[in-house]
């Protein structure tokens, strides 16, 4: 049975990862209708920036309503998803994580612990690689 704090940052982890799907299919819907209108799409929608690009565009009345409605779905998924991510951030920094190993990050760190349960399982990094199919250098 995996430990609580373990458990509390698999299911912190498993709702980010939801809330960043969402996301993605909005800023698709975004995209879609921009294109469907001629105007070219931009993958950078997540950023506050790029969607005040998108609400001053002249659109029928129903097009703005729909975009200021999913704008704002994005921006508080944007909210939503920085708070997820730095409390997982802040609690795997109290724990023993594979962040030590290249090219694992806070966010792919807790997934693996998700997922492994006691890191503590592992004598070191290399272990914990090899037992990820990665390798630590």
């Amino acid at each position: 049975m995996k430990h609580k704090q373990h458990s509390q940052i698999a299911s912190l982890t498993q709702t980010q990862d939801t809330l960043v799907k969402l996301r993605t299919a909005l800023k698709n819907r975004v995209n879609n209708i921009l294109s469907a209108r001629g105007i070219r799409a931009n993958e950078a929608l997540a950023g506050e920036k790029k969607l005040d690009e998108v609400l001053p565009v002249p659109f029928d009345e129903l097009v703005r309503i729909e975009l200021r409605v999913i704008v704002a779905q994005i921006r508080s998924l944007n909210r939503s998803i920085r708070e997820l991510e730095t409390t997982i951030a802040a609690r795997l920094e109290r724990h023993k994580n594979p962040n030590s190993i290249k090219g694992i990050g806070k966010i792919t760190g807790s997934i693996l612990l998700s997922v492994i349960d006691d890191i503590n399982d592992f004598p070191d990094e290399h272990q914990l690689a090899s037992c990820l199919g990665i390798l630590a250098f």
